[in-house]
C-alpha cells in the first residue's frame, strides 16, 4: 500500500519568488500534489496541517480544494488530514463541506483510523489544532491505550518539534516523538523538509518553495507498507518547479571587480549546468556566499548588489537566476601572503604564520611555538 504525505500548502499565500518569475500559489501546489497523488496510485493522501493560509479564506479554501477532493475521490483515493495553526477554524468547517476530506484529532484530542486491507494496513494516529494557537505539548496527552494489533503505527501531527516551552504552535520535544509507540511521525508546521535528528520524525516540509529561506528540493513525501506490514522509509518525490540553493564562491586573490565578477559567473554557471544534469527543471535560484581572501574585502556587497540583478541564464531548459543581495565573508588580503613566496628565514616564517593562520591547530606550528615559549623562558 503506497500513501504520499504532505503539509503546509498555504492555499491563498503566493510565494515570494523573484521579479520576473511567474507567480505560484498554494493552489498551484494543491493542483500538483494531487496529479502526484494520483500518478503514484496511493491509497491514501495524508495532510499534516497549514494546507490553508488562513482561517479567513474559507471560500477560496473550499473552492481550491473542492476540484482536487473529487480527482481523488473518483479514483478511490482517501484525503485524510489534520488541522494546523493557520488552519485550525478553517479545516474542520472544510471538511464538513466536503465528504471526501477527512479530518483526524479534531479539537486537540488524538485519534486513530486504520487504513488498508489485508496484511498491508497500518493505524494512522493523529492530532488537530483546536486553536490558531496551543502552548501545550500534544504528546502530554498521548493515547496509552492504542489497540495492541501488531499494525505499524504512523503518526500525523502538526507541531514545533523542539520549539521553546512559551511557544505557541504545540511544542514538542524530540525525546517525547521518540518515547511515543510510533513507527514514523511525519509532522507539519516548518517549511525545510526532511529528517529531524533523534526522533524518527520527519517535517513534510512544503510541497513548493514559499521563499529564499526554504533550500533545497520540495515536494511531497512517498510512504509504502511492505507485505509483512512494515512501513518503509519515506521517499521525497521532487515537485517544486523553482528551487533555491546556497551556493559559495571563492574569491581567494581576487583583486579587481571584473575578477570576482567572473569568479560568481563562472561558478554560478558550473552550478546550473550541474543542476540541470540533476534533471531539476523549472527555474533554479542561488544565494551567493562569497568567501576568501581579496582586495575588495567588505565592499562587495553593494559593489554587487545592481550588478548581479542582470546575471540570469537557460541552461538546458533551466532558468537559473543569481539573487541579491549576496553574503560578503571574504577577508582583506595580508601582506603576510606576498612575504610568504620570498626566499629566505622572514619568508619562512611568513609562510609558518600563513599556516597558523589556516590551521591553528596544526601540530608542527604548535610544536615551533612550545619550543619558543620555553627558549623565551630559558634566556632569563
Amino acid at each position: 500500500m503506497k500513501l504520499l504525505v504532505t503539509s503546509d500548502l498555504h492555499i491563498g499565500r503566493i510565494p515570494s519568488l523573484p521579479e520576473g518569475e511567474a507567480p505560484l500559489t498554494g493552489r498551484s501546489a494543491w493542483e500538483a500534489v494531487v496529479d502526484c497523488a494520483l500518478d503514484q496510485g496511493v491509497a491514501a493522501l495524508l495532510l499534516a496541517g497549514d494546507a490553508v493560509e488562513q482561517d479567513n479564506a474559507f471560500f477560496e479554501a473550499t473552492g481550491a480544494l473542492l476540484q482536487g477532493l473529487e480527482r481523488l475521490a473518483r479514483a478511490g483515493i482517501q484525503v485524510i488530514a489534520v488541522a494546523g495553526n493557520h488552519d485550525a477554524k478553517v479545516f474542520p468547517r472544510v471538511a464538513r463541506t466536503c465528504p471526501a476530506l477527512t479530518l483526524l484529532g479534531e479539537g486537540g484530542r488524538w485519534e486513530t483510523r486504520v487504513l488498508g486491507t489485508g496484511p498491508e494496513r497500518l493505524r494512522l494516529v493523529g492530532w488537530s489544532f483546536p486553536a490558531a494557537h496551543h502552548p501545550g505539548n500534544p504528546l502530554a496527552d498521548f493515547p496509552t491505550d492504542l489497540p495492541a494489533d501488531g499494525l505499524a503505527r504512523l503518526g500525523l501531527l502538526h507541531c514545533d518539534l523542539e520549539g521553546p516551552a512559551a511557544s505557541g504552535y504545540a511544542p514538542v520535544p524530540v525525546r517525547d516523538l521518540a518515547r511515543a509507540p510510533i513507527a514514523l511521525w511525519m509532522l507539519g508546521h516548518v517549511h525545510l523538509p526532511g529528517p529531524r535528528a533523534g526522533a524518527n520524525a520527519y517535517y513534510c516540509g512544503s510541497p513548493f518553495a514559499l521563499d529564499a529561506a526554504e533550500e533545497g528540493p520540495h515536494g511531497p513525501w512517498l510512504l509504502e507498507v511492505d507485505p509483512q506490514g512494515h512501513l518503509r522509509q519515506p521517499l521525497q518525490l521532487t515537485l517544486s518547479p523553482h528551487q533555491y540553493r546556497g551556493l559559495e564562491v571563492d574569491l581567494d586573490g581576487a583583486t579587481g571587480l571584473a575578477e570576482v565578477e567572473d569568479h560568481i559567473a563562472r561558478t554560478a554557471r558550473e552550478a546550473g549546468a550541474g543542476a540541470a544534469a540533476e534533471g531539476l527543471d523549472g527555474a533554479l535560484h542561488l544565494k551567493l556566499r562569497l568567501t576568501g581572501r581579496s582586495a575588495l574585502a567588505g565592499t562587495l556587497g553593494p559593489l554587487l548588489r545592481d550588478r548581479l540583478g542582470s546575471l540570469s541564464w537557460t541552461a538546458q531548459g533551466l532558468r537559473v537566476r543569481v539573487l541579491t543581495p549576496v553574503i560578503d565573508q571574504t577577508r582583506p588580503l595580508l601582506e603576510l601572503a606576498a612575504k610568504a613566496l620570498q626566499p629566505g628565514p622572514s619568508g619562512r616564517l611568513a609562510q609558518l604564520l600563513v599556516r597558523l593562520e589556516a590551521d591553528p591547530a596544526d601540530p608542527e606550528i604548535l610544536g615551533l611555538l612550545r619550543d619558543l615559549e620555553e627558549a623565551d623562558r630559558l634566556s632569563f
